[in-house]
């Protein structure tokens, strides 16, 4: 009974954390007056040449549905890679979406859309199994572009709700209590790698060598 009103009082902490949570987006934006940049943005424009086109207005639709943006502190997208033993600058990747099965008919792509994607096959890496994907088959009528990445809105904060939501979050993540939450609510503890591992219930003698074990043992008789 002890234990079942403490998981009772943990529920309603957690509601009222996610209470907190809602009332403080709730607040909204406000205009920020002037805005400022902060880094580069860049994403995908149709070419010139394919917007003078007949099937410029097709293209230009197209891309709402299947265009990335990328942020980065650098203009020239740069990120640093390792190349013989040195750090050199090379140029970020993008490309445009590629979507998953289940995804690609959330798009709601009209029957002449779909005839421009072509399906693939790859591999997870944590299980080795393949999955399918749609790709795009003619990226080339599209080019990327590089604008200033401006911050026109900010967000409203109410430092007490701010402070009582960070006070309950701070409680249950130093007492590992998320685990349990998430036991309690959904009914299994399959995130206890996101939300951090009940030290109190984990095994530390599981992959160890047994003579690591026994000097361990021996030092601690010593």
């Amino acid at each position: 009974m002890l234990k079942k009103d403490q998981d009772k009082k943990l529920i309603q902490l957690f509601r009222e954390l996610q209470r907190l949570g809602k009332e403080q987006r709730d607040l909204g934006y406000a205009e920020l007056i002037p805005p400022i940049q902060r880094g580069w943005k860049r994403f995908f424009v149709v070419r010139a040449d394919v917007m003078l086109s007949k099937d410029g207005k097709f293209f230009q639709e197209l891309l709402e549905k299947i265009n990335t943006t990328e942020y980065s502190h650098r203009k020239d997208f740069k990120v640093k890679k390792r190349r013989r033993g040195k750090k050199v600058h090379v140029d970020r990747i993008q490309k445009l979406k590629e979507s998953e099965e289940y995804y690609f008919k959330k798009m709601e792509l009209t029957d002449k859309e779909k005839l421009y994607f072509r399906e693939e096959w790859r591999l997870y890496k944590y299980n080795n199994r393949l999955y399918k994907v749609y790709v795009f088959t003619e990226p080339w009528r599209y080019v990327l572009q590089v604008k200033p990445n401006m911050i026109t809105k900010v967000k409203i904060i109410d430092p007490l709700l701010k402070r009582q939501e960070d006070e309950i979050d701070l409680y249950l993540r130093r007492n590992l209590l998320y685990p349990r939450i998430r036991k309690l609510m959904d009914g299994c503890d399959r995130y206890r790698w996101f939300w951090g591992e009940d030290a109190r219930y984990k095994n530390f003698l599981k992959n160890k060598p047994l003579h690591e074990i026994e000097n361990e043992l021996t030092n601690k008789n010593d």
